[in-house]
């Protein structure tokens, strides 16, 4: 259910990532900081946002239904997609319908890639997010459609 729709955009944003790499004139290579993931607090702060939207998932499962678990995936989506990708295999288990739960994983994603543009934007300038951003909309566009021309079943 997940995997046809998010290999397409997986492969629309590989196409851009590739055609932005050799299109790049000035070669510049930017200084970039990145943090162990697997250092303890790094993995305390994941563990503890885990158990922060399953919980929030469950709690306004149960008031909202599946509306709600979109809420929340919309939400945690900003800031991680594992989040919810952990919670709803972990809700699934119960009441809530495989639907609702890849549902909520895409609209996380979605959430996700367009927060990542606005980030590249607000770190590389305009250009740089137009072009992260119209090769995440793009992504997104192949990704909705071949969700919505699955077959059903």
């Amino acid at each position: 259910l997940l995997a046809p729709p998010l290999l397409a955009a997986g492969l629309v944003l590989g196409l851009a990532s590739a055609l932005l790499v050799f299109r790049n004139a000035e070669q510049e290579n930017p200084k970039l900081e990145i943090q162990n993931p697997l250092e303890l607090a790094t993995a305390l702060k994941l563990a503890a946002f885990i158990v922060v939207v399953m919980l929030a998932s469950e709690m306004v499962r149960n008031w909202f239904g599946a509306v709600g678990v979109y809420l929340v995936a919309a939400l945690s989506g900003i800031a991680d997609v594992d989040a919810v990708t952990i919670s709803m295999a972990r809700l699934r288990g119960g009441d809530l319908s495989l639907t609702t739960a890849a549902g909520a994983i895409l609209i996380a994603v979605a959430v996700n890639t367009v927060s990542k543009a606005i980030m590249a934007a607000a770190a590389g300038g305009a250009r740089i997010g137009l072009q992260v951003g119209a090769a995440s909309l793009v992504a997104l566009a192949a990704g909705m459609v071949v969700f919505l021309l699955r077959p059903l079943g």
